[in-house]
């Protein structure tokens, strides 16, 4: 974890414990590990409140899948549609382990 961002990371795990009324320790590490690489001055300039929806959406998308298939998910959040919103499209993709898949998809994308 990028040490100065822990801050922000606590506050988005705040947030997910408290829109689900619960801590799961699995969520917690998947929270941990998806921000964990986020630099300090993108997290503050996000909305805590959103990041938590989404990463509870990813977490729920990436949790309930077949480990064999491949999932991708396009979405532009709304607050009223998906009770979290993004100026971005979001794009998730879930597919069993393949060399290099992730830097195709980055690369077709840009």
């Amino acid at each position: 974890m990028i040490e100065d961002n822990q801050a922000q990371v606590r506050l988005r795990l705040d947030h997910v414990a408290a829109r689900l009324g619960t801590a799961d320790p699995l969520l917690t590490e998947f929270v941990r590990l998806w921000w964990a690489r986020a630099p300090k001055d993108d997290l503050l300039s996000r909305s805590p409140e959103d990041d938590a929806a989404a990463t509870i959406d990813s977490w729920q998308f990436f949790r309930h899948r077949d480990p064999a298939t491949t999932y991708i998910h396009i979405v532009n959040p709304t607050q009223a549609k998906d009770g979290w919103q993004s100026r971005h499209t979001v794009v998730r993709i879930a597919a069993p382990d393949m060399p290099f898949v992730m830097d195709s998809v980055l690369m077709a994308l840009s």
